[in-house]
């Protein structure tokens, strides 16, 4: 087993959304409920960047993978043109048995 420090900022575009979920998945599968949600009752999330939860994440060493989501309750888009803020994900390899 090969063990993973995973974390990573998400900068989001400026359209103004009510909740944003950003989750870490095992092999296509949300890692055991690892999620950040935001939420506002009055459309305030704009351009931002959203943090996704550091976590430790277990792989075989053969077919296991290991990607990010971001998921929207309406329609926006990610973007990083003219803005000095940028996304970020860091996966870094901490423990192999």
């Amino acid at each position: 087993a090969w063990y993973y420090l995973c974390s990573a900022t998400i900068r989001s575009s400026q359209q103004v959304v009510s909740k944003k979920v950003i989750a870490w998945r095992k092999n296509g599968v949300q890692a055991s409920g690892i999620e950040t949600r935001f939420q506002t009752n009055t459309d305030e999330l704009t351009s931002s960047n959203l943090p996704a939860p550091t976590t430790l994440i277990e792989l075989n060493g053969s077919g296991d993978y290991i990607d990010l989501v971001f998921n929207c309750e309406e329609a926006m888009q990610l973007s990083t043109s003219n803005i000095p803020a940028h996304s970020e994900i860091n996966i870094i390899l901490v423990h192999a048995t």
